[in-house]
């Protein structure tokens, strides 16, 4: 099944947000596991690069359970708060999978036919 696509696929390893701001936009899926307390700036250097109908996934966002009182965690105090805000922003939709320590897949809201007016 995936012969033909390997060439569609490109692995950046490094630092996210460096590896970010040398993309160029037009990606479909934008995977993240990294320094969970810099994940809210992660957001903001990838949403710029998604392809219209992408997806961002954070890994990691229940953090062992522990965003559910953060308080004494840095990691699980910044993980709320992205979690937070991305339940907050209206040009996002966000589903939160609690596979593990949890996964985020983020969309940006596709602009209505009747916005585009």
């Amino acid at each position: 099944q995936a012969v033909g696509r390997r060439e569609r696929v490109k692995l950046h390893l490094g630092d996210a947000l460096t590896e970010l701001a040398r993309l160029s936009p037009g990606f479909d899926l934008i995977y993240v596991d990294a320094d969970n307390r810099e994940y809210r700036r992660y957001l903001e250097a990838a949403l710029p690069l998604l392809a219209p109908g992408g997806l961002l996934v954070f890994d990691n966002v229940l953090w062992r359970g522990k965003v559910v009182a953060p308080e004494g965690d840095p990691s699980a105090v910044s993980l709320d708060r992205l979690n937070r805000e991305l339940q907050q922003r209206p040009d996002l939709e966000c589903t939160v999978l609690s596979l593990s320590d949890g996964l985020a897949l983020v969309q940006r809201h596709q602009p209505s036919d009747s916005a585009a007016r």
